[in-house]
């Protein structure tokens, strides 16, 4: 099968990129022909080549040396996709839209005006002429506004890699080690809502550190700093994190946290889960239930108290046997290896062409 990947991705591939850069070896692996493209010049990603595809020339070009059995649409709003996806409606070539968790009903809330305007003269009829369109789960489709343009939906969760880890605990820990790893956004990831929940957590001094690690925000930087130094040593922000560093902060963290009020599927989930960390979630996070009912980690409400009740009922299993958490969460985070998702990916495309 040869299939084309477009995106708008820049220099630093984060999010998408990242997801491409794993899934898309795994796709060349089952016997395909993968292509990536972005709408941005001097786009990178990994070691896979981006093709150019800032100009419309060059992707008349492209698509007219080679055939595309489908092609792939990752996220909505970018003014070069619309040009695109009337090519191949001419060409007759099938395309799809990965949300990746975009246009959730709080994230449709946001700018409400100019996106229901742009969704009426331009993108509504995008969405409309795809041939599906992919959702992580099924929480990612309840909650997002785009069926009301097109109700072909696929599911096609993200995925991991497995770590071959110890299981071993070597000594007790008087300290819980929780780490939140992620974009320091305070409206999308709660928090607000979780520095409120330390807030309680620090009264009743339960002995937990919470290691904030993630992209700041400009806007909110500020007030993310001033929230986690009134927490004095429950909590500290530390930066962003990647590779060996990254890998170490994972192998040391003992529970992770989420309390997001709109996910897809999270990325950082998978990971903490591939490294043995079960994981206290929200239900938005659209895998708090799953984690809850494979007892990889617990499931709570996006309040303050119910956050902080679920930390100390957390730190208290956890304490009595680590390793009963930690193999649980490897064992729920095999069912999302890359070369399983990839395997999916393929089965679902074909199934997407042929209908």
């Amino acid at each position: 099968m040869n299939i084309l990947h477009i995106t708008q991705m820049k220099a630093h591939p984060e999010g998408i990129g990242e997801v491409l850069s794993n899934l898309i070896p795994e796709q060349i692996n089952l016997g395909n022909k993968v292509f990536l493209a972005s709408t941005n010049p001097n786009a990178i990603c990994s070691d896979i080549h981006v093709l150019d595809f800032s100009n419309m020339m060059d992707v008349k070009e492209f698509l007219h040396t080679e055939h595309m059995d489908i092609v792939l649409f990752h996220g909505i709003y970018n003014k070069k996709y619309l040009k695109i996806y009337k090519e191949l409606l001419n060409k007759r070539i099938p395309y799809i839209i990965t949300l990746h968790g975009a246009l959730s009903q709080e994230n449709y809330r946001k700018n409400l005006f100019r996106k229901w305007f742009a969704n009426v003269l331009y993108f509504g009829s995008f969405m409309k002429h795809a041939k599906s369109i992919i959702y992580l789960n099924k929480g990612e489709y309840n909650n997002s506004i785009v069926p009301r343009y097109n109700q072909n939906a696929t599911y096609i969760p993200n995925g991991c890699f497995p770590n071959p880890i110890s299981l071993n605990i070597s000594s007790f820990k008087s300290v819980i080690q929780i780490i939140f790893l992620g974009r320091m956004d305070v409206d999308n990831k709660g928090l607000d809502i979780l520095f409120d929940a330390l807030d309680l957590c620090k009264i009743e001094q339960l002995n937990i550190k919470v290691n904030f690690y993630g992209k700041q925000y400009d806007k909110t930087g500020k007030y993310v700093t001033d929230r986690i130094k009134e927490l004095d040593s429950i909590a500290s922000y530390n930066g962003i994190v990647k590779g060996e560093e990254k890998d170490f902060v994972l192998k040391n963290a003992d529970i992770f946290i989420l309390t997001s009020r709109s996910e897809g599927m999270p990325m950082g989930v998978l990971e903490a889960l591939s490294n043995g960390i079960p994981c206290i979630l929200t239900p938005r996070t659209n895998m708090a239930y799953e984690v809850e009912d494979a007892h990889a980690g617990w499931k709570c409400e996006l309040n303050a108290k119910s956050i902080a009740e679920t930390i100390k009922k957390a730190i208290s299993e956890y304490k009595t046997d680590p390793s009963y958490y930690k193999t649980n969460a490897i064992a729920l985070s095999k069912k999302y290896t890359w070369d399983k998702i990839a395997e999916k990916s393929i089965e679902e495309y074909k199934k997407i062409i042929n209908s």
